[in-house]
C-alpha cells in the first residue's frame, strides 16, 4: 500500500530552512562587508548595501551562478517567501524605529533644509523613473500599443517610495567628518 508523503503547510521543509539561513548568512556578510569598504573609502554605508543588492540579485549573482541564486533566492520555494517576508518586515521596522527616533525641533530648526531634502529624494527618482519609462516604452517591456503613463506613472512611483528608506538609512547613520587636527569624529544628520 502506498503512502503519500508528508506535506508541509505552514513549516519550512529541512533544505528550505537551510537556504533561507545560507540567504540570510550571505547578504549580511556582503552587506556588512561592504558597507565597511564603502566607509573606509568615504562615502556613506548605504553605497555598499545597494551594491550587495546589485551583486546578490539577477544583475550579477544570477547571470554568473545562477544556480546559487535560484537555492537562495528563486521563485516559488518557501524559503524566498520567508526571506521577502524577512526582508519587507526588517524594513518596515526600521522606517518605524526611525520614525520614532525623529527629532521635530530639529526639524523645525532644519525646516527649509528638510523640506528640499524630503520633496528631492520622492522628486528625482518619479522624475527619473517617469521620463525614462515614458520616453522608452518598449525598452521598458510594454507592448506597442500598451498603457505607456499609466506604466510610467508606475515606475516612477516605485522608484519614488523605494527611495524614501534609503534616504532615511543614510541620514539615520553617523557620517564620518573631518574635525580639523586629521582625525575624522562620526556625526548624523542634523547633529
Amino acid at each position: 500500500m502506498a503512502t503519500t508523503p508528508p506535506t508541509f503547510s505552514g513549516a519550512l521543509p529541512h533544505d528550505d530552512a537551510n537556504a533561507f539561513f545560507v540567504a540570510i548568512f550571505v547578504v549580511l556578510v556582503f552587506a556588512r562587508g561592504l558597507a565597511e569598504l564603502a566607509g573606509r573609502l568615504k562615502q556613506p554605508f548605504i553605497i555598499g548595501e545597494l551594491i550587495t543588492g546589485i551583486l546578490l540579485g539577477k544583475t550579477v549573482l544570477n547571470r554568473i551562478w545562477p544556480a546559487a541564486f535560484a537555492y537562495m533566492f528563486g521563485a516559488g520555494h518557501k524559503s524566498s517567501t520567508a526571506f521577502t517576508g524577512v526582508a519587507q518586515f526588517s524594513a518596515s521596522m526600521f522606517m518605524l524605529v526611525a520614525g520614532l527616533e525623529l527629532d521635530l525641533r530639529k526639524i523645525k530648526k532644519l525646516f527649509g533644509t528638510s523640506f528640499v531634502v524630503g520633496i528631492t529624494c520622492i522628486a528625482i527618482p518619479f522624475s527619473l523613473g517617469f521620463s525614462v519609462a515614458y520616453t522608452h516604452p518598449v525598452e521598458m517591456g510594454i507592448p506597442p500599443g500598451g498603457d505607456v503613463t499609466g506604466y510610467a506613472l508606475f515606475v516612477g512611483v516605485a522608484l519614488s517610495i523605494t527611495a524614501l528608506p534609503v534616504a532615511v538609512a543614510d541620514f539615520a547613520r553617523p557620517w564620518p567628518v573631518p574635525n580639523g587636527d586629521g582625525h575624522h569624529c562620526h556625526v548624523r544628520c542634523g547633529d
